[in-house]
């Protein structure tokens, strides 16, 4: 038993020691930069994620963040990303999905400045990844469909010779665990489980 215990807890450890792997940055020498694939003004994707920014400027009086907006998923994240690092941050966002391999490129030839990347699955010892549950919305939407419909019918038409389209196709049965069909006073009337 105390044989089972011990080698449970240095399991633990042992796969815990990847999230102490660089030391702490003191706030104040943090200097993060955002990268945004579009502008901020877009009033979508990216003025959100500067809201967040805002917000961790207001929740952190001693940090100042800095952004740079429009930069195209390719070797110019890369040479963005190389140059705030070159001009002190020592933390990096990059907010989409295609600049995954290039901050694991980066991320290796700067051990010491940490990497968070949106919508990624991939990291390392100074990357990680972040991103929004997606299954609430995508119910909400079900039933703003569902109120909607005049024919009693919804579903999703897409084009799969779309290469965009493939890939939601693709990802979407990892993100769907259960569906709901409800009348339009959203009443259940059957349930689906698709894995």
């Amino acid at each position: 038993m105390k044989k089972g215990i011990l080698l449970a807890l240095l399991l633990v450890m042992a796969f815990s020691a990847s999230a102490f792997a660089l030391a702490p940055i003191k706030l104040e020498d943090q200097k993060p930069v955002f990268i945004y694939v579009g502008p901020v003004a877009d009033g979508g994707y990216n003025y959100m994620h500067d809201l967040g920014r805002q917000a961790m400027e207001k929740a952190n009086p001693g940090v100042k963040g800095s952004i740079v907006e429009s930069v195209p998923e390719g070797p110019d994240a890369e040479r963005v990303m190389e140059t705030a690092i070159r001009n002190g941050a020592k933390v990096v966002y990059a907010n989409s999905f295609g600049y995954m391999d290039h901050v694991i490129n980066v991320a290796k030839k700067y051990p010491d400045v940490y990497f968070n990347h949106c919508s990624g699955y991939k990291v390392a010892p100074n990357v990680s990844t972040y991103f929004g549950r997606m299954y609430q919305p995508r119910y909400l939407s079900g039933i703003v469909a569902g109120k909607a419909t005049k024919s009693n019918l919804i579903g999703d038409k897409t084009d799969v010779t779309d290469e965009d389209s493939r890939f939601e196709i693709e990802n979407m049965p990892s993100e769907i665990h259960s569906i709901v069909i409800t009348d339009k006073d959203g009443s259940s009337q059957t349930g689906a489980f698709l894995t």
